[in-house]
């Protein structure tokens, strides 16, 4: 439809995206660490970029609260009070669901949080010997002297595995 409209390709992306996560971003705090970890990767731009490739989280987001907003449902579906609110345009016995946005927005930023704090450097960090474990070599230059050492642990699928279960494990145990 946007390629129809005439839309920009980022705008077009992010319709799509609107239109496959619309649902499923519900659940996004009971998915599988490394697979929002991935996620919310994928749908945070860099902070430079004009036009993102896709929609943002926060605008995946926002999408989710007015699905909220713009739906009613069968009293019975509620576990509690505090899940719902009633409205004036309600049908008879259906109420409105709440949306908590600072939930998911809390939860993202965690794991924001854990992707900053556990990266793919400090893992490489973990396999150098003890000569180059005391000296400080820059990010760059590190899959380079761990590969060309004999002492140190060549980088390697090891290297993806340790950063998900280290990211995995700061999100099920935060502190």
């Amino acid at each position: 439809m946007g390629e129809t409209l005439g839309l920009p390709v980022h705008i077009t992306n992010a319709m799509s995206d609107g239109c496959e996560y619309h649902m499923k971003i519900h659940d996004l705090p009971w998915w599988d660490p490394h697979k929002a970890i991935e996620f919310i990767e994928d749908h945070d731009p860099e902070p430079d970029v004009d036009t993102p490739y896709m929609a943002t989280i926060e605008e995946l987001i926002d999408l989710a609260r007015a699905d909220h907003q713009g739906r009613f449902q069968h009293l019975k579906v509620f576990d509690s009070e505090d899940e719902y609110q009633m409205h004036e345009d309600a049908p008879e016995g259906t109420a409105q669901p709440i949306f908590d946005a600072d939930r998911y927005l809390s939860y993202i930023e965690n794991v924001r949080t854990v992707i900053k704090e556990v990266d793919g450097y400090e893992i490489l960090r973990r396999g150098t010997c003890e000569e180059h474990s005391t000296e400080t070599i820059e990010n760059e230059e590190l899959a380079e002297t761990l590969s060309s050492c004999e002492d140190c642990r060549t980088p390697g699928e090891w290297v993806g595995d340790k950063l998900q279960n280290e990211r995995r494990k700061r999100m099920t145990n935060p502190n």
